[in-house]
């Protein structure tokens, strides 16, 4: 942040656009937000900031929330922890608990990474139309069915909503949770995955930035993916752990213990 005086730039990361704001802060350090709220809110209602600088409430900006682009992780990181050459294909075999159908687009991502899905879902329809495309183009079956099964042949769970209700899950299968997940039967339940990339790319960002916020931004704004973002860390079972730590799991518990790092 510059000292002098509160100033707007254009400029460009990640092959995206942006406004660099650069603020001017007073002798404790503090950024003089009501400059930065004359500047800023013409043209946005929320607001990247440096970690640890969070705009006053009272002036209106609204927290970085990209939806779609924390779906897109949750999507790339359940691909992301069966890329692993031990293991083997015929154990690639993803279970899907999804009453809504949100992922129903989703299915022929997932079908590049795994050899079957099983789908849990209340929304048949949105399902039916995606898995015979899949069977069609891939070659890969897609079991459907309304209550919940038995996931144990499935060496993950994805689930994107909430789960606030008991799954007949074994402890062995564990949980990619998009939302809130009651643990019942005591599985590993990874969480809140983040993306990283190259080093490259992360020294475009302006200095302070928070690279998963600001790839998020990027794809809000112009529906950008970048092809070298890949799961970088997550939470197991409510601690903040790195993706290999999960990677190792998640082949332990499908009967494979060679460490993965």
């Amino acid at each position: 942040m510059a000292r002098t005086r509160t100033e707007l730039f254009s400029a460009r990361a990640l092959g995206a656009e942006f406004f660099l704001l650069e603020a001017q802060v007073n002798r404790r350090g503090r950024p003089d937000w009501e400059a930065v709220a004359r500047l800023a809110r013409p043209l946005t209602r929320y607001l990247l900031t440096p970690i640890g600088y969070e705009p006053p409430e009272h002036l209106g900006f609204s927290p970085p929330v990209f939806t779609a682009f924390e779906r897109r992780v949750l999507l790339q990181c359940a691909c992301d922890l069966i890329n692993d050459n031990r293991m083997p294909l015929y154990r690639r075999i993803l279970g899907l608990y999804d009453p809504q159908g949100e992922l129903a687009e989703e299915l022929l991502f997932l079908l590049r990474h795994y050899i079957s899905v099983r789908v849990v879902t209340h929304n048949l329809t949105a399902y039916q139309r995606t898995a015979d495309l899949a069977m069609e183009e891939l070659g890969a079956p897609v079991m459907l069915g309304e209550e919940p099964s038995d996931f144990a042949d499935c060496v993950l769970l994805l689930c994107p909503g909430d789960v606030t209700e008991a799954l007949p899950l074994l402890p062995a299968c564990p949980v990619l949770a998009g939302g809130v997940f009651a643990d019942f039967q005591g599985c590993n339940v990874f969480s809140a995955p983040r993306v990283s990339a190259p080093t490259p790319h992360l020294a475009q960002l302006p200095r302070g930035s928070d690279f998963h916020t600001f790839a998020g931004a990027v794809f809000h704004s112009y529906g950008f993916w970048l092809p070298e973002l890949r799961s970088g860390q997550l939470f197991i079972n409510g601690k903040e752990s790195l993706l290999q730590e999960a990677k190792y799991i998640l082949l332990r518990e499908a009967g494979f213990f060679h460490r993965v790092y």
